[in-house]
């Protein structure tokens, strides 16, 4: 039985496909909503089109969002994996010291046998990364959601104006309390902003409660560290507020010190693209946003300095497959302020790409949490002014399966 799509998934299927065989474009757009069925299109354009497994590139900018690909039954493989040969070289720097960098060379050429490269989440991805893309003259297929928060630094520009927009939400999403709040979420329908209070206020006909089996709605002010443990992660929307939650869920977790111990949750907050590790067959690079565990006893480097040594393991991550011995800059996890230090030492830092940056997980921005999803998301909902409904519509949408959003 062949895949049944609504009217205005069969129209941006038809659009899709006219793209592929007659156009000169080598670049396709598809922009939908949490509950859109992009997935869905992409498996009956690629069934349409006649095109075997080998001849389809499925990849992603993070290794996670890859291994997810891959459990749902499309190889993938990170861009930086499919595009590049990545070499460790010792090279002298301007004090004549010599330091381990990660090369990247773009490959001279991808199979003769590939047809097309589908990218997901797409909107995350550079417009460099896409330019060397395109460098191969194999025809790319742009998957992302323009509903999200723009990513940090350099926007690729192509869902300002998206070839295919789908705005209807799915038959078998729509009873979904999850996608039903994400829709609420970006029309700027979930919420009103008290002035006079300062706070959010449920709109309309929201109340407090649970929605389904899914999702729960409490008051911010009732909340404890308790509620927050019972999800996946954590997300808000302000640094300063996500300070004060790790250290809440940290003194309920009964941890102690500014350096993490072995079980706590971290973030990296710093891409290191020549430490690697393999995850069910998907390369997985140690990069800005992944969230994971210490799984080592960290100790400290040596006595004079500001770096420890610790083992991570990221979320999604099988048992045996983790980073071994990371250096990490201890004052990253202070919960207040970094001490200050002397200029030559954070130039030193700075310059020795072998000192890895993170920081503790337990809540982290919805920011940070753009290209990754978890089962159980706690949202601690804020006011971000002029990017609240992308904000909140990015943050439950972080949610695969159940939500809790304290407002």
């Amino acid at each position: 039985m062949g895949i049944i799509l609504s009217p205005m998934q069969n129209n941006a299927k038809k659009k899709t496909i006219m793209w592929y065989e007659i156009s000169s474009e080598q670049v396709f757009t598809i922009s939908g909503v949490a509950g859109s069925g992009k997935s869905t299109i992409v498996s009956a354009i690629i069934d349409e089109l006649g095109l075997q497994q080998f001849q389809v590139a499925f990849c992603t900018f993070t290794g996670k969002a890859a291994l997810v690909l891959n459990q749902k039954g499309n190889r993938a493989t990170t861009i930086h994996k499919l595009i590049y040969d990545t070499q460790v070289q010792n090279i002298k720097d301007k004090d004549g010291i010599y330091r381990k960098v990660a090369i990247n060379t773009k490959k001279t050429q991808l199979s003769s046998l590939l047809r097309l490269i589908v990218i997901d989440e797409a909107y995350m991805v550079a417009k460099h990364l896409i330019k060397d893309l395109m460098s191969y003259g194999i025809k790319i297929l742009l998957l992302g959601d323009n509903g999200q928060l723009k990513p940090i630094g350099e926007d690729n520009g192509y869902f300002e104006n998206p070839d295919v927009l789908l705005t209807e939400i799915h038959r078998q999403a729509a009873d979904n309390p999850i996608i039903y709040l994400s829709e609420l979420a970006r029309l700027d329908k979930l919420v009103k902003w008290d002035w006079v209070n300062r706070k959010a206020v449920l709109n309309g006909h929201l109340t407090y409660g649970m929605l389904g089996n899914k999702v729960a709605i409490i008051p911010k002010d009732d909340i404890e560290a308790g509620y927050m443990l019972r999800a996946d992660q954590v997300l808000c929307g302000k640094n300063d507020t996500r300070k004060l939650l790790n250290q809440e869920i940290r003194d309920e977790l009964g941890f102690s010190g500014t350096f993490p111990q072995v079980g706590e949750k971290i973030i990296c907050i710093k891409n290191n693209w020549d430490k690697e590790i393999k995850v069910e067959g998907v390369t997985m690079n140690l990069i800005n946003g992944m969230t994971g565990q210490v799984i080592d006893e960290p100790y400290k480097f040596d006595k004079h300095s500001r770096t420890h040594r610790l083992g991570f393991q990221p979320d999604g991550a099988t048992e045996y497959s983790y980073f071994p011995d990371i250096l990490a800059d201890s004052e990253d996890f202070k919960l207040d302020y970094p001490t200050p230090v002397n200029h030559k030492t954070r130039e030193m830092i700075e310059r020795d790409e072998k000192i890895n940056k993170f920081d503790f997980g337990y809540a982290i921005t919805t920011h940070k949490a753009q290209g990754s999803q978890w089962n159980k998301v706690f949202v601690y909902y804020e006011h971000i002014y002029k990017q609240h409904e992308k904000w909140s519509y990015t943050a439950i949408t972080r949610a695969a399966d159940k939500l809790i959003l304290a407002i």
